[in-house]
């Protein structure tokens, strides 16, 4: 058995003996979804989103299969003195096997690093910052929940068992702001991304049964 972790952006995939679709939600903890983990005890763990990139020569909509995750827990005025909690590894054998069947469905794609911030909400207003990131902390993209995500997957010591990809995209809704109406701004501006601007990417990805294919990985 699989378990793959989605945004409801991918469409409705309906669990089964085999495979398990967990879909985030936007307040997530984690709690409910180690409980299933620890429950059903999955072969492989498959998580996929979105996440920004850091660098200028990363290509829209390429998939980025993650190796590593960090997380960083001070706000952009500290970054002169990062404070990284650990570097936290995924798998190495399934991200060859996702990069084999990645090309074989000539998706375009990547393996990199990426980095979780606790306060990312206008981090992609700020260039400089990214840049920053980029030279110094040397990671491919910035997403909403890698680095919590294989904290949890190492806990429960199952860091060979633990993959995430990441569709890079320069305008990937990151962190919802905790403020009422940048709440409200950041939900429509999430619909419309998936809706129109992330449309052709998700729209290949159905074509191909990717999300499918990928639950079906030994």
């Amino acid at each position: 058995m699989n378990i793959i972790i989605l945004n409801k952006s991918f469409g409705k995939f309906k669990s089964n003996k085999e495979n398990i679709f967990y879909y985030l939600k936007v307040k997530e903890d984690f709690k409910e979804l180690k409980t299933t983990i620890i429950e059903k005890k999955p072969k492989n763990i498959i998580s996929i989103d979105f996440g920004i990139p850091t660098s200028e020569n990363t290509n829209n909509n390429i998939i980025a299969i993650g190796k590593e995750a960090v997380l960083i827990n001070s706000k952009p005025v500290n970054w002169d003195i990062p404070r990284a909690d650990k570097w936290l590894e995924a798998s190495n054998h399934l991200n060859m096997n996702i990069c084999k069947l990645l090309e074989a469905n000539c998706m375009p794609h990547m393996i990199g690093s990426a980095i979780q911030l606790e306060h990312s909400e206008n981090i992609k207003k700020r260039k400089n910052a990214i840049k920053w990131i980029y030279k110094n902390i040397k990671v491919n993209f910035i997403d909403n929940n890698s680095a919590k995500l294989l904290e949890m997957i190492s806990d429960l010591n199952l860091n060979d068992n633990y993959v995430f990809l990441r569709i890079i995209h320069k305008n990937s809704p990151i962190n919802i702001n905790r403020k009422f109406y940048k709440k409200i701004t950041n939900y429509i501006y999430s619909i419309f991304f998936y809706k129109i601007i992330a449309k052709k990417i998700l729209f290949k990805i159905k074509q191909k049964n990717l999300i499918l294919k990928l639950s079906k990985l030994n």
